[in-house]
C-alpha cells in the first residue's frame, strides 16, 4: 500500500471530490479562509484522501473543520494519527461538529480524541442537527 503523503491544503484539492454528505459548496470567501489557517491534505498515490484543519475563532478557541473522501477508509489509521498529531500541537479549545445522522463523522471524531458535549437542534441552514464535540488541552 502506498504511504499517505501530507501536504499543505489549497482549496483546489477538493474542488471535484465527493462526499457521502454530497457535493461541498464553498463561497470563495471561506476557501481563503480555510487557507490561511493551519491545516494540511492528503494524498495515497497521488488520490486525494481528504483535508483537515482549524480555524481561529479567538485565542485558545479553534473550530476543526475535515473533508475525507471514502479514500480515507483505505488509510483511516494514518489519517486519525496525522489529525491527531495536528490537535497536540494546539493549546486550548477545539471545536468540531457532527451532523446528525453522520456516523461515521461521529467515529472520527472520537477517534481523533474528541469528547461529544451535547446535540445542537437545527444547527445547519437545512434544519439538521450536530453534535459538538471538543478537544481541550
Amino acid at each position: 500500500m502506498a504511504e499517505l503523503e501530507i501536504v499543505g491544503f489549497k482549496f483546489e484539492h477538493m474542488r471535484d471530490a465527493r462526499t457521502t454528505l454530497g457535493e461541498m459548496l464553498m463561497p470563495p470567501t471561506h476557501a481563503v479562509t480555510l487557507e490561511r489557517s493551519p491545516s494540511f491534505s492528503g494524498f495515497l498515490g497521488g488520490e486525494y484522501v481528504g483535508s483537515a484543519g482549524i480555524i481561529k475563532i479567538w485565542p485558545r478557541r479553534w473550530q476543526a473543520w475535515a473533508h475525507l473522501t471514502p479514500l480515507a477508509k483505505d488509510c483511516i489509521r494514518p489519517v486519525i494519527k496525522k489529525t491527531r498529531s495536528f490537535c497536540e500541537l494546539i493549546e486550548g479549545r477545539i471545536e468540531a461538529t457532527v451532523p446528525d445522522g453522520f456516523p461515521e463523522g461521529d467515529r472520527f471524531a472520537r477517534a481523533c480524541g474528541f469528547q461529544p458535549e451535547g446535540f445542537m437542534r437545527q444547527f445547519f441552514a437545512d434544519g439538521r442537527g450536530a453534535t459538538m464535540y471538543a478537544r481541550v488541552k
